[in-house]
């Protein structure tokens, strides 16, 4: 799971869901698409049936963003890039600055998923003063006229910077914007405003022709890459014991053609397979 590197001193609580292979007895933990919205089971799991998986799109990874300001290495795209060592910042943390995304046709939203960046915000805070955010979520046909869906304006005590918003009612729309309603600290930012939905496009499921190139000096690194496809959102590396028929391990590449890891056994052959959605 990828996470920010912006400070030595970071920590994540992640859960996925996890099967017992009743052969090898081997626990594997399944941890494709579970940066989106999932269930978490409530019977055994069978990666096979993914019937955990909510089948949602991430609306937001191609969309056209613009803001009401932003700082020098950190303009709008990078708020809707889906990377998380990147992020918009508005010049100021003034009420009023917005981040607009066009998604570029009307979608259907399910959920949204601000994450903040915290830029310029003190790293040192009193116990009793926590970083909160207040704003807002509109939508829109056309750019101009607008209609809140996700009302946090009044947020006085809530420290949720990440915070997952399933709606209550899915959102038709083509833009959104998020506006921040409370002055605070630093600059307004976030790493992604995350909108997951569907574009009533087909999803499409293949395998991608890759090429492998394992270091000679160091059996331990592998490289995997492929060509670019069109409008993908997500490509998914995974890999096993070469001859077990088995590819119980994987890497999920949002906007890159190439997976270099150290990860593997130098003793080790594998096999390995590339499909794109």
């Amino acid at each position: 799971m990828k996470i920010s590197e912006r400070h030595t001193f970071e920590r994540r609580l992640v859960l996925f869901p996890v099967e017992l292979d009743g052969k090898s007895q081997t626990m594997r933990a399944y941890t494709e698409w579970t940066d989106y919205p999932f269930v978490i089971p409530q019977q055994r799991f069978s990666p096979s049936r993914k019937s955990f998986l909510c089948g949602y799109r991430q609306l937001a990874s191609k969309a056209v963003a613009k803001a009401s300001s932003s700082t020098y290495g950190h303009g709008a795209s990078y708020g809707a890039d889906d990377i998380v060592e990147t992020w918009w910042a508005a010049e100021s943390g003034r009420k009023g600055e917005w981040l607009e995304l066009d998604l570029g046709r009307q979608c259907r939203i399910e959920a949204v998923q601000p994450n903040f960046a915290d830029d310029g915000v003190p790293l040192m805070r009193p116990a009793a003063s926590p970083m909160v955010y207040a704003y807002h979520i509109e939508g829109s046909d056309d750019g101009i006229t607008w209609t809140t869906f996700v009302d946090r304006s009044g947020n006085t005590e809530d420290d949720m910077p990440h915070e997952l918003i399933m709606l209550d009612k899915p959102v038709k729309a083509r833009y959104v914007r998020i506006v921040n309603d409370r002055d605070i600290e630093g600059r307004f930012s976030l790493f992604d405003l995350r909108l997951f939905g569907s574009d009533g496009k087909k999803v499409l499921d293949r395998k991608v022709k890759h090429t492998v190139l394992r270091n000679p000096d160091d059996r331990r690194r592998i490289t995997v890459r492929w060509d670019a496809v069109p409008h993908a959102e997500r490509y998914i590396v995974r890999w096993g014991i070469a001859g077990s028929g088995v590819l119980n391990n994987s890497a999920e590449v949002a906007s890159d053609t190439e997976l270099d890891a150290g990860w593997y056994n130098r003793d080790s052959d594998y096999d390995f397979e590339v499909r794109v959605y």
